[in-house]
């Protein structure tokens, strides 16, 4: 301050050290003095941090920071880099995430004739849709899919820029057009207010179809619908997670050197350099940081064996009949999961590149 004082508006030393209360002669000294090994290792590590937040399109926070700079063979703690990043400005671009839960409108609901099973014997008998948001350079682009369950064939699709039930009436009338007599046709999706309204149990009416609907707050039970939507989506030019313009599906590009899941953390957890004398363990190692995206990929691994897994089928089964809850299972297999991790990882602490 003292200097910048001088540099800039030529305040002599001597009057900015008397208003501040600084002994001139200890300014001096502290100007003169050399700079110190850990100041020019702090410098480059600030150069280091610049540049991969830089690289990153300004999207990478602390946590991805610290992984490419152990990459990079630097001996540092994420703290340090947190330090770092909020001295130099430097943000992270934060994913907004949906924690409102649905609730059941005051509407009645169809009833659910599929419960469950997204399997037909012949085709025009079940019909599923749903509705998803595509994010493009000039705002935001809403697509509205009908499939059938039998084949799987897209039938009807209608895009438009408000969500609104004249979209899925759009692409109700497409599926229609496009398989003639639809009469007796079953047409499952969510309780979504597009679903509900008037003007699509008119459509339904008039052309015989008959609605059928899943519970609220359940992805499982309009999962082919999700599945439809969200693999329709148009290619073209989107935008990617920095705001770039790129050729693609809905997300963009992949960069093959970007760090896209907390699997990142648990392949350094025998390279980060831990100090002797903080007492952590390698289990603390792995757990460190990214603990929302950790537990989500557990979860998905463990809906995904609950389903398809036979062991784990038997488990859940037997779990059940003992009392205990849905929630309480899941979270018992996420430990189970993650104690496999662990072993796999402690087994094999530095992979080569391919493993």
């Amino acid at each position: 301050m003292i200097s910048d004082c001088k540099a800039e508006q030529d305040i002599p030393h001597t009057l900015t050290c008397r208003v501040l209360g600084v002994s001139e002669s200890w300014f001096y000294k502290w100007c003169h003095q050399p700079v110190t090994a850990r100041e020019v290792r702090r410098g480059k590590l600030a150069d280091a941090i610049r540049q991969i937040f830089e690289e990153s399109g300004g999207t990478y926070g602390s946590p991805k920071v610290w992984v490419t700079l152990v990459r990079q063979g630097w001996r540092v703690l994420v703290n340090t880099v947190a330090r770092l990043m909020a001295e130099l400005g430097l943000a992270g671009r934060k994913i907004r995430r949906c924690r409102g839960l649905p609730r059941p409108g005051r509407r009645p609901a169809f009833v659910d004739f599929v419960r469950r099973d997204f399997t037909a014997d012949a085709p025009d008998q079940v019909w599923a849709g749903d509705m998803t948001k595509i994010v493009i350079g000039e705002g935001k682009l809403y697509l509205a899919t009908v499939i059938d369950l039998f084949s799987r064939r897209l039938l009807g699709y209608a895009m438009g820029a408000r969500h609104d039930a004249e979209l899925v009436v759009a692409s109700l009338n497409m599926a229609a057009a496009t398989r003639g007599d639809v009469r007796g046709v079953i047409f499952h999706s969510d309780r979504g207010s597009e679903y509900q309204s008037r003007r699509f149990r008119r459509a339904c009416r008039r052309l015989g179809v008959t609605q059928s609907m899943g519970r609220v707050g359940s992805c499982f039970d309009c999962e082919d619908g999700t599945t439809a939507a969200a693999g329709a989506r148009p290619r073209g030019r989107v935008r990617d997670r920095r705001g770039h313009r790129c050729r693609g599906p809905g997300r963009g590009r992949r960069h093959p050197e970007r760090i896209r899941s907390q699997a990142a953390f648990a392949k350094l957890a025998g390279v980060c350099p831990v100090p002797a004398s903080s007492g952590k363990t390698d289990r603390h190692r792995l757990n460190r940081g990214g603990h929302r995206q950790l537990n989500s990929a557990l979860y998905r691994v463990v809906i995904v064996r609950m389903r398809f897994h036979q062991p784990t089928i038997d488990y859940v089964a037997r779990r059940t009949t003992e009392g205990k809850t849905k929630k309480e299972i899941i979270r018992c297999l996420k430990r189970y999961l993650a104690r496999e991790i662990y072993q796999m990882i402690k087994a094999n602490p530095h992979p080569t590149p391919g493993t």
